[in-house]
């Protein structure tokens, strides 16, 4: 049964913020792929109210989180395409996330599942 934002899980769930995103990183398994555990924890933060401000503050306050920051990059490039590029293109800037700026450039939007 999913939960709902009304039901107790799906309350709890949406009071999730900075600390509790950067935890479920640490399920992230050895792949992005459709039916990993990566898909289950990019479904959960894609759920939560106002996720992109907060992939944001972890892209930036992260530093010695390299798996934080690179799910935070790619959820948030998965949302907000072209949008994301500024953001992205100063982590690039730091040797990060080059990949990710030259698709989105190039494809115009990132889909990890296809």
């Amino acid at each position: 049964m999913a939960s709902t934002p009304n039901s107790p899980c799906g309350s709890l769930i949406a009071k999730f913020g900075y600390n509790e995103i950067v935890k479920l990183f640490d399920f992230v398994d050895s792949g992005i792929h459709r039916g990993s555990w990566w898909q289950c924890v990019e479904e959960i933060i894609s759920s939560l109210p106002n996720f992109a401000v907060v992939l944001k503050e972890i892209i930036k306050k992260e530093v010695s989180n390299s798996l934080a920051q690179d799910c935070s990059a790619l959820i948030l490039a998965m949302h907000e395409d072209p949008d994301a590029l500024p953001i992205l293109e100063s982590l690039a800037q730091l040797g990060y996330a080059q990949e990710l700026v030259w698709y989105i450039e190039e494809n115009g939007e990132i889909d990890p599942y296809c």
